[in-house]
This record gives C-alpha cells, sequence and structure tokens, in this order.
C-alpha cells in the first residue's frame, strides 16, 4: 500500500506539472518579452521560455502539502520536513528565477549563492567525515576547521547547483538525469528511515518527468535557472 502511495505521488505531480508547464508555455508565447531563450537552430530562430522551473517548483510546493496531509493521516509514520534544506533550496530558487526574469549578472549571482550556500552551513548544513576503525566508528567533523568546512561547504553546495544548471542547455538532459537521482535518492532515504526527505526527492522525480514531456528534442522550453536552482541546490542539500 505505501509504495502504491509512492508510485501514485509521482505519476499525480509528473500530471500536475506536466499541465503546469503548459500552461506557462502558453502565457510565455503570448507575452513575447517574458523570460524568452533565443535558440539558434541552423537558419532559424526560436523563442523559448525559460520559465520551466516555475512549474517544478510549484509542483514541489503544492505536493508538500499534499503528501504530509495524506502520509501522516493514512500511515502511521513521523514526517518531518527539514526546514533548513527547503529554506535554502527555495533561497536559490527565487534568485534563479529572478535572473530568467531580469538576467542577473553572472557576479551578483554567484555573491548570492556564496552567502546562501553560507546561512545554510550556519544552520547546521555542512560537510562530515567518517573514518572506519576495525570495529568502531571515529567521528571527525571538519567543523573542528571553520575556514575549510565553510570552504568544502560552500563548493559542494554551489558547486553541485551551478553543475545542474550547465545541464539544461541540451533538451531533456538535465530533467532525465534530475528524475533519475531523485528517483534513486528517495528510496535511499526510506532505507535510511527518512519519509520526509523521501517524499521531497519523489515528488522532485514526478515534477521532473512531467517537464520533460515539453523539454525532450525539439523542447518547447527549459527550466532555465529557477528549476536548474531548485534542482542542483537540493540535490546539494540531500548529499550532504
Amino acid at each position: 500500500m505505501f509504495f502504491i502511495s509512492i508510485s501514485l505521488l509521482i505519476i499525480i505531480s509528473g500530471i500536475f506539472n506536466f499541465y503546469v508547464t503548459k500552461i506557462i508555455i502558453f502565457i510565455s508565447k503570448n507575452n513575447n518579452n517574458l523570460a524568452l531563450y533565443r535558440d539558434e537552430n541552423r537558419s532559424k530562430v526560436i523563442n523559448k521560455s525559460r520559465l520551466g522551473g516555475l512549474g517544478i517548483i510549484s509542483t514541489q510546493i503544492v505536493f508538500l502539502f499534499i503528501s504530509k496531509l495524506i502520509f501522516s493521516k493514512f500511515f502511521e509514520f513521523d514526517i518531518v520536513f527539514p526546514l533548513t534544506i527547503i529554506s535554502t533550496v527555495f533561497a536559490f530558487s527565487l534568485m534563479g528565477l529572478i535572473d530568467d526574469l531580469f538576467n542577473l549578472s553572472p557576479f551578483y549571482r554567484l555573491i548570492f549563492q556564496i552567502l546562501i550556500s553560507i546561512a545554510a552551513w550556519d544552520q547546521g548544513l555542512n560537510l562530515q567525515l567518517f573514518f572506519h576503525q576495525d570495529n568502531f566508528i571515529e567521528h571527525f567533523s571538519i567543523l573542528n576547521v571553520p575556514i575549510l568546512s565553510i570552504l568544502l561547504s560552500v563548493l559542494w553546495i554551489a558547486g553541485l547547483t551551478n553543475a545542474i544548471n550547465w545541464l539544461d542547455g541540451l533538451d531533456g538532459l538535465a530533467g532525465s538525469f534530475s528524475s533519475f537521482i531523485f528517483l534513486i535518492f528517495g528510496f535511499l532515504f526510506i532505507s535510511f528511515g527518512n519519509l520526509g526527505m523521501a517524499l521531497i526527492c519523489f515528488i522532485a522525480c514526478g515534477a521532473c518527468t512531467g517537464f520533460l514531456k515539453h523539454n525532450l528534442y525539439p523542447s518547447k522550453i527549459f527550466m532555465g535557472d529557477g528549476g536548474s536552482y531548485f534542482l542542483g541546490s537540493l540535490l546539494a542539500c540531500s548529499t550532504i
């Protein structure tokens, strides 16, 4: 019953984002200056919206509330959505959407990414190292060296976020990669007993799947910085 519910969550969130993205494409086509991406394909120029991430983000928000309501009511699980991860991811997403609409300077984007990553580190979202020795685990945290901890955490969060952003240039690449990764992470978090993070990953997987229908070649829309920053920062925070 539980895994059937998970499957339905992925499918329904995918269908939801499919239609939300379809609406975004329609609105963008009727507003020529609304976050358009000029894509040169040999002899012709095609205008494509960069607001696909808006559908992914809205799907995540809507289904976070729905999944919390449904799973808490029908299953005896303690579902906790980590606020530090959610706030960090949506901060990255907001910056990306602003860039899609107003074309922020790369310098300002990098500064904002660093500041958000430092804020996440300050709230406990930081890297830790583990060493295996015979029959016990000795835990060593790089928090013992604050400068090194901040540097590695910022490089990991901002670096992985930008890595997903660079995948958005090819049709279907960022969406297909992200949907596969978050599906795997969803099952990993179930095995760890972290249902809250598992649901976040499954919803992201469904949102990417619904978006892919419009993003596969020949694509009608890109997820833009809003979507790629959302998925990249979520992947970075999840791995930490």
